[in-house]
C-alpha cells in the first residue's frame, strides 16, 4: 500500500462520502465504508470462486414441508 497524503485522503473521504449518498440512508454507513475499501484497493472488488469454478451453483437438498396429517402437538395431548 502506497502512502497517501492528507490532501489525497480527503479526496478519497470526499469520492466515498458522494457515493455513499446514492443509495438509501439507512445504507449509507456501508456503501461508506464499502467505497473506501474499493477506493484504497482494501478488499478485493472481484466475486469469489471456489477452486472448481461453480459460482452460483449451489447443491442444497430440497427442503421438506411440514404437514398436518400427523398433527401431534402437545395441543393434542391435552
Amino acid at each position: 500500500m502506497s502512502k497517501r497524503t492528507v490532501p489525497d485522503l480527503k479526496e478519497l473521504f470526499k469520492q466515498a462520502s458522494e457515493i455513499a449518498q446514492q443509495v438509501p440512508e439507512s445504507m449509507q454507513e456501508a456503501a461508506f465504508n464499502r467505497a473506501i475499501d474499493l477506493l484504497t484497493g482494501g478488499t478485493n472488488p472481484e466475486p469469489v470462486v471456489d477452486q472448481k469454478g461453480a459460482q452460483g451453483t449451489s447443491k442444497k437438498k430440497p427442503s421438506k414441508k411440514k404437514t398436518d396429517s400427523g398433527n401431534n402437538s402437545s395441543i393434542d395431548d391435552l
